[in-house]
């Protein structure tokens, strides 16, 4: 009988150590699987609805810029949030869909937005002040940022909101001053390739440099030696 109990016991500890040793390998998966979308920056990437009513050639100019602008995020290795491999834009007049994605508390990192500005205000729908996205309501630790909006960048408000200010491996892009849509597509054509093969700074004045029918007032904050890649 003792020998029996013997083979019990010791037959039921090894189904307890498997089972134990079955938990933790589930545990230390769940953390991987959670480490590693932790360390996927993600980005997204919104446009005024109102583009939809330009001309021909000035939305095609604009459809032009915001895919360039979407793709050149992947391209420096981040996650579009709706597709994996797709520079999907989403189209807006409601400027808390925006702001929904600049409060979440999540691995939320990277920004661009074609909208309307000045150097106060970014917004929606143009001349409608309940659609204006002011400095003061923006907050987070953005590590990449491109407002293609005119002017927004005349000052540092903007750069100070989105935290890329004196930190390194961040920073804001934008314009300084007033630009016609087909100046910014033509920007995007060049800094697209030139985007992660040197620092931002340079990436963005060699790519002004090649625009010769527009004005192309380009301005960076933050690390100016940062190839912008994750």
């Amino acid at each position: 009988m003792e020998e029996i109990f013997c083979k019990e016991v010791f037959f039921n500890m090894n189904i307890s150590k498997k089972i134990y040793m079955a938990i933790v390998i589930g545990i230390i998966s769940l953390l991987i699987i959670n480490i590693n979308v932790y360390c996927i920056e993600r980005y997204k990437a919104f446009m005024s609805n109102d583009y939809e009513r330009l001309s021909s050639d000035l939305k095609n100019a604009v459809y032009n810029a915001k895919d360039k602008g979407a793709r050149t995020f992947m391209k420096l290795g981040y996650k579009n949030v709706f597709s994996s491999n797709i520079p999907i834009v989403e189209a807006t007049s409601d400027k808390n869909v925006v702001l929904n994605w600049i409060r979440e508390k999540s691995n939320n990192y990277g920004f661009y937005i074609y909208a309307h500005g000045d150097p106060y205000v970014f917004t929606m729908i143009k001349n409608d002040e309940s659609q204006y996205i002011y400095p003061r309501e923006i907050s987070g630790n953005w590590h990449l940022v491109f407002l293609d909006s005119c002017s927004c960048l005349a000052t540092d408000r903007f750069a100070r909101a989105f935290n890329v200010i004196g930190h390194n491996r961040r920073a804001i892009m934008g314009w300084y001053k007033e630009i016609d849509h087909r100046g910014s597509s033509q920007w995007w054509n060049y800094f697209y390739a030139y985007a992660g093969n040197m620092g931002l700074r340079d990436a963005c004045l060699k790519a002004a440099g090649k625009v010769d029918n527009w004005s192309t007032p380009i301005k960076m904050y933050g690390d100016k030696s940062w190839n912008g890649r994750v």
